[in-house]
């Protein structure tokens, strides 16, 4: 009987406890901390005499000293404003729902919430790498900043999975209004940033900064082991009247930050860049709407130099704050999409740089020592290109350059549209330079550019520039300048309305073929070949019509193997024109040219070609061909169509080499269909032709030299 009562009494006992046990888990009220624990749900009590930061850091505090591992707890704060006059400290395991609350920070300096402490900030067992914090969630709530605080609203580095979700980052008088470092599963969705108080001042920085923890002057008080952010996705958020948008500015040559999407943010009123990609790799930015901003978005493997200095900042190659060296592993492919964005900028807004989308790398040609305040590492020599970087589908209306590839390879711009809107600017809607190599331009379209509609430069390379579309460009449509080249075809683009030439190759720059453009309207020639440049291939199939100098030109050295099928029509000056030691290799054949204001087709100063056949020129105000001032045509004039030419047909003065002109059908010029004027003792051997020539006016044949004709000469008016 004893032992049964015993039984029953340690029954009772147990049963108390699960009870008590039970009642404590579901609803607990600690009335000295203010807050009720019913479940995994703590909700703050905002009437009691705590302040607000401490009741609400309280229930953070359960939430920490009560964590086991699958439990989430959620700490859930009454709508309302509450002034926050401290620091709220948040851990893992932890949701912080406030939503319909506006916390307002009241203190001079420190965070309005941060991850962990200052003491478990500095601890490297549990938070080195990707630390041992995680499952953190920050719902809703506004957050308002003072003028006075230049401490980060929100702080937090070290941790996995944190989301913030439907908040408002507001104010301050801080560089950044979020900064994160080395977090794995970083989530930003639906949130705004606004209202920074430094919007225009020198030296502007990011509301949402994704850092990279190597120095204290970058992210002070954690561990600095380097450690890059991983798996971000910012998306559905608002920038807007800020410094910047989102991004980074610091970097540890060697370190990526990986697997980033941007996506579906709207940016409005920025200052200055509204994205900076720096060192970032598999990432996605795309379909984010930028309006009335200083610059689009910049995608960098080295920090761009600001205009005024060529001094080298915020680039590092040490880890723990100076004390010791990485091992970079330089990874130049980017594996990155920048598609769908639509882009608008503003002159009136600050910034250093008012382009639609930058694509950077530098090639650094000695060692050079960081300067500027938290780097003076020695940054290596060493080429910083950055490779795989497809920019598509974007829309932009830029007051500056609109797509800008500098150091870049192996990457894609097609499908873009942009247009300039500030007549003041001097730059190109896409400009492609600092050796860049193997890049694709196609089925862009770019209307009024400042200066060039398509632009490569710097001895860059381009495989191909494919079905754009030009119009209204303050310069050339397409211009390769400075020994640049086109390894593939520049071809089946659409130019129009260019300040000076369609087409422009300049300083000893290379392309392989010129076909099937359509170039019409531009003010001097439609395509140019200058300055040692050289068409390894044909310049073929090409429409050209209402140039106001030449349709096609090579001058001062340039070379061609061959002009062809072209149509040449309304030219202002000569339809095809070669000057000053130009040469085609092979042919200038099969073209048709027809209304040209000059000679159809004009040889001068010591130019050659090996054969003129089978053009067909009608309605020409000059000459058809014509070969003066010691030029040469290797082989033969021949089968060539020439009506309606208001001079003679063909006026050949001064060539070097014998020549055969045979076949040619030439009639209705106004002056003598053949005409050789000159002393060479070079034959010329003029046979089978049908030759006509106006009524009462000149002979058929006008010869001086050394010729040799099956053309007997008639009489005037016969």
């Amino acid at each position: 009987m004893k032992y049964v009562k015993k039984f029953v009494l340690g029954i009772e006992i147990l049963a108390a406890v699960l009870l008590f046990s039970f009642i404590h888990d579901l609803d607990v009220v600690h009335a000295e901390t203010g807050y009720t624990v019913s479940g995994n749900t703590i909700q703050v009590n905002m009437s009691t005499a705590q302040s607000p930061k401490d009741a609400i850091d309280s229930a953070l505090s359960y939430a920490q000293n009560n964590y086991s591992e699958g439990r989430i707890y959620t700490v859930k704060v009454p709508e309302g404003t509450y002034e926050l006059e401290g620091t709220l400290h948040i851990f893992a395991n932890t949701t912080l729902d406030v939503r319909g609350v506006t916390l307002k920070y009241t203190k001079d300096n420190g965070n309005m919430i941060m991850l962990g402490t200052p003491k478990t900030n500095k601890n490297i067992a549990t938070m080195g790498g990707y630390g041992t914090i995680k499952n953190v969630s920050i719902l809703g709530g506004n957050w308002v900043g003072n003028n006075v605080n230049t401490s980060s609203l929100v702080r937090m580095a070290h941790a996995r999975n944190v989301l913030f979700e439907g908040c408002v980052i507001q104010g301050g008088g801080c560089a950044h209004q979020m900064e994160v470092a080395a977090i794995e599963g970083f989530f930003v969705k639906n949130c705004t940033f606004k209202d920074m108080l430094q919007t225009n001042a020198p030296g502007n920085q990011e509301a949402l900064q994704l850092d990279m923890p190597c120095s204290e002057y970058v992210f002070s008080g954690i561990i600095l082991d380097g450690t890059p952010m991983k798996d971000v996705v910012v998306t559905g958020c608002t920038f807007e009247n800020v410094s910047k948008g989102l991004g980074t500015h610091n970097m540890l040559i060697g370190r990526y930050h990986t697997n980033i999407q941007i996506k579906n943010n709207t940016f409005k009123n920025v200052e200055g860049e509204c994205i900076v990609a720096l060192n970032y790799r598999d990432c996605d930015i795309r379909e984010n709407k930028i309006i009335n901003c200083g610059a689009g978005i910049t995608f960098a493997y080295f920090r761009p130099f600001a205009n005024d200095s060529d001094s080298i900042k915020a680039i590092y190659t040490t880890i723990f704050d100076g004390k010791e060296t990485i091992n970079p592993q330089k990874l130049p492919d980017a594996c990155t999409y920048i598609s769908n964005n639509h882009i608008s900028l503003s002159s009136d807004r600050y910034a250093t740089d008012h382009t639609g989308i930058r694509v950077y790398g530098y090639w650094l040609e000695q060692d050079q020592q960081a300067v500027g305040k938290g780097s003076s590492d020695v940054i290596p020599a060493n080429n910083y290109y950055i490779s795989n970087v497809n920019v598509t589908g974007n829309v932009i209306k830029t007051c500056g350059y609109g797509i800008h590839l500098s150091d870049t390879r192996d990457s894609t711009v097609s499908g873009n549209k942009i247009s300039n809107h500030d007549e003041n600017s001097w730059e190109d809607g896409i400009l492609v330079d600092a050796e860049s190599k193997n890049i694709s331009i196609q089925n862009n379209s770019v209307q009024n550019a400042t200066r060039n509609g398509i632009c490569i430069d710097d001895y860059s390379s381009v495989r191909r520039i494919s079905g754009n579309k030009i119009t209204e460009s303050m310069y050339y449509g397409i211009s390769l300048h400075d020994n640049s080249k086109v390894t593939g075809n520049i071809d089946k683009n659409t130019i129009s309305k260019c300040d000076d030439n369609g087409i422009n190759l300049n300083d000893v720059c290379q392309v392989k073929n010129i076909t099937n453009n359509v170039i019409s309207s531009c003010s001097w020639h439609g395509i140019n070949v200058y300055d040692g440049s050289s068409v390894s291939g044909t310049i073929s199939g090409n429409k050209i019509s209402k140039s106001g100098q030449n349709g096609i030109f090579l001058n001062l050295d340039s070379t061609a193997k061959s002009i062809t099928k072209n149509t040449l029509t309304e030219n202002q000056k000569y339809a095809i024109a070669l000057y000053e030691g130009s040469q085609v290799e092979n042919s200038i054949s099969s073209n048709i040219i027809s209304k040209n204001k000059r000679h159809a087709i004009q040889l001068n100063l010591d130019c050659a070609v090996n054969e003129i056949k089978s053009n067909k020129i009608t309605n020409t105000k000059g000459k058809g061909i014509c070969i003066e001032d010691d030029s040469t045509v290797w082989s033969t004039i021949a089968s060539n169509r020439i009506e309606t030419a208001t001079q003679e047909g063909i006026y050949i003065q001064s060539i070097r080499n014998s020549l055969t002109i045979k076949g040619n059908t030439i009639k209705k010029c106004s002056r003598s269909p053949i005409v050789i004027n000159t002393a060479s003792k070079k034959k010329i051997t003029i046979e089978k032709n049908s030759l006509t020539v106006k009524k009462g006016k000149n002979p058929v044949l006008v010869l001086k030299g050394k010729v040799k004709s099956d053309v007997k000469v008639a009489k005037k008016g016969k």
